[in-house]
């Protein structure tokens, strides 16, 4: 017979868990990288048990955990979703394609158990594609073969709810859709099929001791369950893209010219519906505007831009048949169009350049002057509003005010504008400089177009280039730091906050691009910059744990991390404090800081995040969502144990000198945390 637990109940216990602290690292280390064995004991935070067949076995439950289980697959559309719950999917092997045959997967089973109970198998077989899984764990390694199961990896984020199985202390199902209730006591007929299939897999695995399972009454109005209002760990993929949408929502880089994303071509942004909205901040960042949230009222509400376009252009991207769509500037220039298309960054190679493809590009570029001149509101687009755009608006801004390329991406970087180049494109703009300079209207020996004369456009952009021109731009030799930029992915570290950026090794290996960025402090975390000079150590008073070292070189002050490896054993928790006083000593003192590790993408970003949640007291998804989105075109990876220490060190700092009874919940449960992160993820990994 199932136990039932009633709402009221469930919302007592279930904050109780997230008020509780996380198991110690130490702990639950095993469970973490999927190397967990059946003899692991612990410390605080676990209870030992007898198995009730068997009283001389002992078991470890983690005091109070609660996993919360969807019966049901739709999940934005339903009404009942709570967000802090996993799906059976999460915890079982998907069911594969229909043409797949029951008499094979029995052969797979054959493997792991005895043929004898192929019986009980195929009923849960049965009973596992009304839920649309197997009854096969997804961290069973004896299905890796069949299933691609990768049990033992530092960012398998899916296999957490599964890997926790053993030592979870109550599971708690609950169906998100509407469904036939037995009306004498309000069971729910779908939630009861899948605790018979969870308590006989759970036989079937070998588990050590099976968790008490509990099935959410449906007596409920849904507004009453808890965590109905974190919604930020939903469907965190719409969420990142209301993010990136404003942070790289139309901005001015010179006079009527705005550089935006698809969404403001036709007017749309997205806006909050109260002031207590989290994600927007007309300044610079979005997330951080208000810290004293509310929880309540966060619809996103689409609304119209007062800006009409007389002119757009549209930066687009090869299809999956071109390598590039270069071949857009074959044709002839319309100069007559409202809506024009140029290829977007990454289109461009050396060996692609032609004659007529030069020459269009220079009509772009004086045809963007002429129209801001006139004061024509122009908006150069592209899909995520960085980009495909990034070429032609560098391209312009050489071309109009006759700057180097460096120059031009250190002034559309001072604007607060993202950019992005690829190796190709600044190889590119590199040797068409020198024809950009020559027709820039700064250095035009006759006197500038008077644009309020009736003369055609199309004579104001009658530019032609000599054979000798075209054949001098293959035989111009990069000047040396545009060879070192083509190096750089970007070539850029990301900006994170006014004052902090993120990169990689490859950020900081030119000490001249640094000081461009007026960087004054750095954080190095793995190999250290080749221009180190180790004799350098700074000898001030401030003292660090002996795994760090102080330097100062080029009026750099530097943290050096030697000892920190990526490799899921090591914690990172105990650089935290001494770290995130650098980062601070760096604010004071009106500085620019750049955190790196060797790829940038795991331990300089949990330092970050730390930073974040310490600093400005928010919690790690939104931290997460607002670095994920700045860190541009790299996708971040902390590791399992990182996150797990970030969300352990979110509870500790909103939880500064308050008593047990004034704790604040942890804003995620662990399981629920690992697969949203693990969905996100999931786009750029297929």
């Amino acid at each position: 017979m199932a136990k039932y637990i009633s709402p009221l109940n469930f919302i007592n216990e279930f904050d109780a868990f997230l008020k509780h602290d996380l198991p110690a690292i130490n702990d639950v280390r095993p469970y973490l990288n999927s190397t967990a064995s059946n003899n692991i004991t612990f410390a605080n935070n676990f209870t030992n048990v007898h198995d009730s067949k068997d009283d001389q076995l002992q078991y470890w439950k983690w005091n109070g955990s609660i996993l919360l289980i969807r019966t049901s697959h739709s999940t934005e559309n339903s009404y009942r979703y709570l967000t802090n719950s996993v799906d059976l999917r999460d915890i079982y092997i998907n069911v594969p394609s229909q043409s797949y045959r029951k008499i094979k997967l029995l052969e797979i089973f054959d493997v792991k158990y005895n043929p004898s109970r192929n019986s009980e198998i195929q009923e849960l077989v049965e009973i596992g594609s009304t839920f649309k899984v197997l009854p096969c764990f997804k961290n069973d390694p004896t299905f890796k073969p069949h299933y691609n199961v990768k049990s033992h990896e530092l960012r398998r984020f899916d296999l957490q709810a599964c890997n926790f199985l053993n030592i979870v202390q109550k599971i708690v199902l609950y169906c998100n859709n509407s469904c036939d209730i037995i009306e004498d006591n309000k069971k729910c007929p779908k939630c009861e099929l899948a605790k018979k299939f969870i308590h006989s897999t759970f036989n079937l695995g070998g588990f050590n001791a099976i968790p008490e399972i509990f099935i959410l009454e449906h007596d409920y109005e849904p507004t009453f369950l808890p965590l109905q209002n974190y919604k930020l760990n939903r469907n965190l993929i719409h969420r990142e893209q209301i993010e990136m949408t404003q942070m790289t929502h139309a901005t001015p880089v010179d006079n009527s010219i705005f550089v935006g994303n698809s969404y403001d071509l036709d007017g749309i942004h997205y806006s909050p519906t109260t002031d207590n909205y989290p994600y927007y901040n007309i300044e610079y960042s979005t997330i951080f505007e208000k810290m004293q949230l509310s929880e309540k009222n966060k619809s996103i509400t689409i609304g119209e831009s007062d800006i009409h376009w007389d002119i757009t252009i549209e930066c687009t991207v090869a299809n999956q048949q071109e390598q590039n769509n270069s071949n857009i500037l074959d044709s002839e220039f319309d100069e007559t169009k409202s809506k024009l298309k140029f290829p977007g960054a990454g289109s461009f190679t050396l060996g692609g350049l032609n004659k007529t493809r030069i020459e269009n590009i220079l009509k772009y570029c004086q045809f963007l002057y002429i129209s801001n001149m006139s004061n024509k509101k122009i908006l150069v687009y592209c899909r995520d509003g960085y980009t495909e755009s990034s070429f032609l608006i560098i391209a312009f801004l050489i071309f109009k005010y006759s700057l180097s390329l460096t120059r031009a991406i250190l002034t559309l970087h001072d604007l607060n504008r993202q950019l992005f180049l690829y190796p190709g494109d600044i190889q590119v703009l590199g040797h068409i400089e020198p024809i950009l300079h020559d027709n820039s209207p700064l250095n035009q020996k006759q006197q500038l177009i008077d644009i309020n004369a009736d003369n055609n456009l199309a004579t104001k952009l009658n530019i032609e280039i000599s054979s000798n021109n075209f054949t001098e731009i293959f035989l111009t030799k990069l000047p040396s730091n545009y060879a070192r930029l083509m190096n750089i992915k970007g070539p850029l570290p990301s900006k994170i906050l006014p004052f902090l950026y993120l990169g990689s090794l490859h950020n900081i290996i030119y000490p001249d691009i640094l000081r461009s960025l007026n960087i004054t402090h750095l954080i190095n975390i793995g190999s250290l910059p080749p221009w180190l000079n180790r004799t350098n150590k700074n000898t001030n008073k401030q003292k660090y744990t002996t795994s760090i070292e102080s330097y100062e070189q080029y009026n750099i002050k530097i943290l050096c991390l030697h000892d920190l490896l990526d490799n899921g054993e090591m914690s990172i928790t105990g650089y935290f404090d001494q770290l995130i006083e650098f980062i601070n000593t760096c604010k004071r003192d009106s500085g620019r800081i750049i955190i790196q590790c060797d790829m940038g993408v795991s331990r300089s970003v949990t330092i970050i995040l730390a930073y974040l949640i310490k600093q400005y007291k928010i919690s790690l998804i939104k931290s997460y969502l607002y670095l994920r989105c700045r860190r541009l075109n790299i996708i971040i990876q902390p590791s399992i144990l990182f996150m797990y220490e970030l969300l352990k060190w979110e509870h500790l700092c909103l939880n500064e000198n308050k008593t047990i009874d004034c704790k604040t919940k942890r804003s995620n449960d662990w399981f629920s945390l690992c697969m949203e992160i693990s969905h996100l993820n999931k786009i750029y990994s297929a």
